[in-house]
C-alpha cells in the first residue's frame, strides 16, 4: 500500500468570491447601458409622438384659416379638456403618455384695404418626464410649432 497523501484540487473560498465579484462588476456595465438605451429610446418615441401631434394640429388649424375658435376635439381623435391644475387647453393620451396642448394665435399684420390679416398660430405640446398625468413642472419637456396664415376678414 502506498501511504502518500494527495492534495485536493479546487478553488478556495476567497478565489470564488473574487471571481464572483469580478463577474458582477463586468455584468453591471452592459445592464446599465441597456437600461439607459431603453430609457433614451422611450424618450425619443415620446418626443416623436409630441411632434406628430403638434404637426397634425398646426396643419389642421392652418387649414381652417387659423380661426380663434378652432377646437381639436371636433377631430374625434381623442383630444379632451385637461383638469384645472393641468397645463394647456387640451390633452390627449397616446401609448399611455398624456400630452398637454396649449394653442395660441395673434394677429401680426392687418391690411384692411386688402381685407387680409396675417395671423401667427402656435401649438405647444408638453408632457411629464415620468409620463404620468398631472400638473406640468418647469423641468418637463415641450415642443412648440409656429406658423403663419393669412385669413380673410369678413
Amino acid at each position: 500500500m502506498n501511504n502518500k497523501i494527495t492534495k485536493s484540487k479546487g478553488f478556495s473560498l476567497i478565489e470564488v468570491l473574487i471571481a464572483t465579484t469580478i463577474i458582477c462588476i463586468v455584468a453591471v456595465g452592459p445592464v446599465g447601458y441597456h437600461y439607459m438605451n431603453i430609457k433614451q429610446s422611450r424618450s425619443a418615441d415620446v418626443q416623436f409622438m409630441a411632434m406628430r401631434i403638434a404637426q397634425l394640429l398646426i396643419e389642421d388649424w392652418k387649414s381652417t384659416g387659423g380661426g380663434t375658435n378652432y377646437d381639436p376635439t371636433a377631430l374625434l381623435l381623442g383630444f379632451d379638456k385637461p383638469l384645472s391644475e393641468e397645463f394647456g387647453h387640451y390633452f390627449i393620451v397616446l401609448e399611455n403618455v398624456p400630452f398637454y396642448i396649449a394653442m395660441n394665435s395673434r394677429d401680426i399684420e392687418n391690411n384692411p384695404d386688402a381685407g387680409v390679416t396675417l395671423r401667427q398660430i402656435t401649438v405647444n405640446i408638453r408632457w411629464r418626464t415620468d409620463y404620468t398625468r398631472g400638473a406640468i413642472r418647469s423641468t418637463d419637456p415641450s415642443i412648440t410649432f409656429d406658423t403663419y396664415v393669412r385669413s380673410n376678414q369678413g
